[in-house]
């Protein structure tokens, strides 16, 4: 068991290493390839159908900012983590999904580092997950609460709810990704619980600690 908890820990860093390397790394190339052609076409007037070429380029470009969104959440280095959630696919695939869904933040919120907060929304965005995949639900609320001395990010779905000994991860051998979820939690000294909601489906806590 703990050498999995071990793996997972090491897998989350690398991982996230990872996705913040490649999405850099095709932000400043592709990035500048597209905006490099779409200047060369804007030059060259020879070019009777400029207008479409260049519409497919500005297509291109939307399509790698939405691949990038998946690698690493647009402003999660510079915006507040909910206007990260608000604004990323995790939203996008609520609606997709054509699930209910409410997202609600209540107190006053705190600046968290980038670091603090791709956990958060990895955490955030598997909870959502899971409950698209596994739960069949209908209806799903995202609830961010400040309190004078931590932060609780809530996810609460009506699904069919997760299975007692899975929710009970101190006696069981947890799925992948809620090992993943739990690690995550811990590498920014935070606490993950799971429940079976009553009268249905399941609630997803993290809760951070800081300072007033």
């Amino acid at each position: 068991m703990q050498s999995a908890q071990a793996l997972a820990s090491q897998l989350v860093v690398v991982q996230e290493d990872e996705r913040k390397r490649l999405s850099r790394d095709l932000h400043d190339d592709f990035g500048h390839r597209i905006v490099d052609l779409k200047l060369q076409l804007s030059l060259d007037s020879r070019e009777s159908d400029n207008d479409m070429m260049l519409n497919k380029i500005d297509a291109l470009y939307h399509a790698m900012k939405k691949s990038l969104g998946g690698l690493r959440p647009s402003g999660i280095d510079t915006l507040a983590i909910e206007s990260v959630i608000q604004r990323s696919e995790i939203i996008t695939t609520l609606k997709r999904a054509n699930i209910n869904y409410s997202f609600n933040v209540s107190g006053t919120p705190v600046p968290f580092d980038s670091g603090q907060k791709i956990h958060i929304y990895r955490i955030v965005q598997e909870a959502v997950t899971n409950s698209i995949k596994y739960a069949n639900a209908t209806s799903l609320s995202i609830d961010i609460n400040y309190a004078q001395h931590s932060a609780v990010f809530i996810v609460t779905d009506d699904g069919g709810g997760i299975p007692e000994h899975i929710a009970q991860l101190a006696n069981a051998e947890p799925t992948l990704g809620l090992l993943s979820m739990r690690e995550r939690a811990k590498l920014i000294n935070g606490e993950f619980d799971i429940y079976q909601n009553k009268p249905s489906g399941t609630r997803v806590c993290l809760t951070l600690p800081y300072s007033a």
